[in-house]
């Protein structure tokens, strides 16, 4: 559709139309975009470097679509990376490789919003120990220390002359600590804690986009929302600082002056139809070189039909391009009538875009179906300057005459070679006949002379 967007907080988030969006003034606010569940690997020495385990391994994953089982074939980090990889299209799982400094350490990035949570467990390679243990803290409730990249943490103690297990628990401050409700023996002694983290550990949760429009709270998996206002697409980059004002206004004066090119082009094309139809033009070269020619009459024709007929698809009042103020006059020109066209804009804008359309965008040029007049004018033009169209096979037939009207001429012109060269010698033979016919003329002359003088003597 013919929409100008203007938008307050564009590095926030953009706005495209379509053509079934309407004229319409949004407050948007968004506060959290959808993102996406990433997952990061312990550090590796290398993408190479061996798992310590036989391969093949399979790595399990549980998402909202049950669990499945990704096979890794050869047992080292970049042998994850392309079991993940090469299940994307059931996953949505991506690995990419990022070198810290660490080492080399795997991340996998789902598909957004909350329900895409996954739990992804790398099988004979879980669990992974923690190198240095909490150290012990015991002063009320029992607590140990934060352990460095640790997933899990387990209290051992003695109690009763046996060996007890728990599980502790991370609070807030990152400390692990006796799960609530839970309390040592009295007799508990010989403590010892064992810390564990899994192959990958949380780098990124997934969460759903928040966002209002005009006050009304709304959420998305994704950060391209098509769905909210018809015929207008979001795609939401980062939070809003309130509310953003997004107005979306028709373009009146962009189609009136589409329209008005559309007219010059018209009858500059119809001048120049003139002139190569006309025999008695003065125009050097083209003036006259199309004259009595029937395909011209037919583009010609073809094209002011574009103007007269009726559209494909049409509307109740908006039918053809006269209800929008496009006439020819008895001449063949073209013209605007802009009262005509603002009228019909105001009144019936979406049948005057119906019209022009037939609501699509970039139509197929091999399609049959309705494109609207617009639409049907670019399928014929590109119909006529085809490699297979009549003026292409025209212009080839034309092509074939003119390097036979210059085979000819070339004939033609070596035939008169040969003749001003026969003539040439026949005038040199001639020239050399009248040369020694004077010389023997003066020859018989002179001797007359001497006889006539012996004479007198």
């Amino acid at each position: 559709a013919s929409l100008s967007i203007t938008n307050t907080q564009s590095t926030a988030f953009s706005v495209t139309t379509s053509n079934s969006a309407k004229p319409a003034s949004l407050a948007v606010e968004v506060s959290q975009i959808a993102k996406s569940q990433r997952l990061i690997s312990t550090a590796f020495a290398s993408k190479t470097a061996s798992l310590g385990v036989a391969a093949p391994f399979d790595l399990s994953l549980d998402d909202a679509n049950g669990q499945q089982t990704l096979t890794v074939t050869t047992a080292t980090p970049e042998g994850i990376a392309k079991a993940i990889n090469a299940s994307t299209a059931n996953t949505g799982l991506s690995a990419q490789w990022l070198k810290t400094g660490q080492g080399y350490q795997l991340v996998v990035t789902g598909k957004t919003g909350s329900a895409n949570a996954y739990a992804l467990n790398a099988g004979p390679l879980e669990p992974i120990s923690v190198n240095s243990a909490p150290q012990l803290d015991q002063t009320g409730d029992f607590v140990a220390a934060s352990a460095s990249g640790a997933s899990a943490v387990e209290l051992s103690y003695s109690s009763g002359g046996q060996t007890q297990n728990i599980s502790l628990t991370r609070n807030e401050q990152g400390q692990w600590v006796l799960p609530s409700g839970f309390t040592l023996p009295n007799d508990a002694s010989q403590f010892s804690t064992n810390a564990t983290r899994s192959l990958f550990g949380p780098l990124q949760s997934a969460q759903d986009a928040r966002f209002s429009i005009d006050g009304v709270e709304m959420a998305s998996d994704r950060n391209e929302v098509t769905d909210a206002v018809e015929g207008v697409t979001i795609n939401l980059y980062t939070s809003t600082q309130g509310a953003a004002k997004v107005d979306i206004a028709r373009q009146s004066s962009a189609i009136r002056d589409n329209l008005n090119a559309l007219v010059k082009s018209f009858n500059e094309f119809q001048d120049s139809v003139k002139v190569l139809q006309d025999a008695g033009s003065k125009v050097e070269t083209y003036g006259g070189a199309l004259r009595n020619d029937s395909l011209t009459r037919r583009i010609q024709s073809q094209i002011r039909d574009f103007f007269t007929q009726d559209a494909k698809p049409a509307g109740e009042y908006i039918k053809a391009a006269r209800d929008v103020g496009l006439s020819l006059d008895r001449f063949g020109k073209l013209s605007l009538d802009e009262n005509k066209l603002n009228q019909a804009l105001d009144e019936h804008y979406d049948e005057v875009v119906l019209m022009f359309t037939a609501n699509k965008n970039d139509k197929s040029l091999y399609s049959k179906s309705d494109a609207g007049l617009a639409g049907g004018a670019v399928r014929s033009l590109d119909q006529m300057l085809r490699s297979t169209s009549l003026i292409e096979q025209q212009s080839n037939n034309e092509t074939k005459k003119i390097d036979g009207y210059k085979s000819q001429l070339e004939k033609l012109q070596s035939q008169m070679d040969r003749l001003l060269e026969r003539y040439m010698n026949q005038f040199t033979i001639m020239d050399n006949i009248v040369g020694s016919s004077n010389s023997t003329r003066q020859s018989l002359k002179n001797s007359l002379q001497q006889l006539s003088g012996n004479n007198n003597n």
